[in-house]
């Protein structure tokens, strides 16, 4: 048997990086045309491997040897079928740990987050990954507006529980230096966007913006940072007109003690996905759902 990418990773010395080609008919194989990219660590901006780059003639090898596996696997019954899926359950369980180091490395997360996804992988349920990117203040909400400062201040940077990982790539970073460049100092709360300039990865310091004008770009784009921007209206009515002018719709929550105030808006809210009280509104049991531009990362 073909050993593991993981495997052969833990193996290697540590300045050793990892070559991940397709694994097609129970073979590592490199794509025809021969091509590489690498792969860096958020954390360090450290290239620890390459992957292939693969065109349609790799896809069409990889299709047919799948054709061809897809009759004996049809005709084994389904006894058989699940003894392989649990198997598989079971050699993610063991190596657990393992693999949350390798998405720790890869994606930057903290430890505690790269755990909870691998253990997502065991349940039938879709991988998800939002969070809220605009607050929208009805009336004084000022005491709230000092909590979430006092939060970002207290959040660290690092691979820890609790901590705030690096952003994925480069790319990514300069998104969200991009936004500095764009507002003006008065609309900032907190604004770290690199921990230290001699930091090695990508790390963006958590950041609160506080909005003056309601067609600034960071309350209308997608960051995908630890980026929140603030922005107080007078209405319940222009707090909605903003939320259904949004060139995006992946979700919409309203955070309120009201039943009232919560069954108005959930009932005019235009996004793919509702919440009430919720940190991250989405459904268990059900596929990411977005609307208008929201889609994966659009780097």
């Amino acid at each position: 048997m073909p050993e593991s990418p993981s495997k052969r990773c833990k193996a290697d010395a540590a300045p050793a990086a990892l070559v991940c080609d397709n694994f097609i008919n129970g073979v590592f194989t490199p794509a025809k045309a021969g091509g590489y990219l690498n792969i860096e660590s958020p954390s360090t901006g450290n290239v620890i491997g390459k992957v292939t780059l693969s065109d349609k003639t790799d896809v069409d090898v990889a299709v047919a040897f799948a054709k061809q596996a897809f009759g004996t696997w049809s005709a084994m019954t389904v006894k058989a079928r699940a003894a392989i899926m649990l198997k598989f359950h079971e050699l993610i369980r063991h190596h657990v740990d393992e693999l949350a180091d390798l998405v720790v490395l890869e994606n930057g997360k903290n430890k505690s987050e790269a755990i909870a996804s691998v253990l997502k992988v065991l349940r039938p349920v879709f991988t998800r990954c939002m969070a809220a990117s605009v607050l929208l203040l009805v009336g004084d909400c000022s005491a709230l507006v000092d909590a979430v400062v006092t939060k970002a201040k207290a959040l660290t940077r690092g691979t820890a529980a609790g901590q705030v990982g690096a952003i994925i790539d480069a790319a990514s970073q300069r998104r969200n230096r991009k936004v500095r460049g764009d507002l003006s100092a008065r609309h900032l709360i907190v604004f770290r966007f690199v921990y230290e300039t001699s930091c090695l990865g990508y790390w963006v310091g958590p950041t609160v913006l506080l909005h003056t004008n309601p067609s600034d770009a960071a309350l209308h784009d997608e960051i995908f940072g630890p980026v929140i921007s603030v922005y107080q209206v007078d209405s319940f009515e222009e707090a909605l007109a903003i939320e259904n002018a949004s060139p995006f719709g992946n979700a919409a929550c309203i955070y309120t003690s009201h039943g009232g105030n919560a069954e108005y808006f959930q009932s005019r809210f235009r996004a793919g996905m509702i919440g009430v009280n919720v940190g991250v509104p989405v459904p268990r049991y059900a596929h990411l759902v977005v609307e208008h531009r929201s889609r994966w990362n659009r780097e």
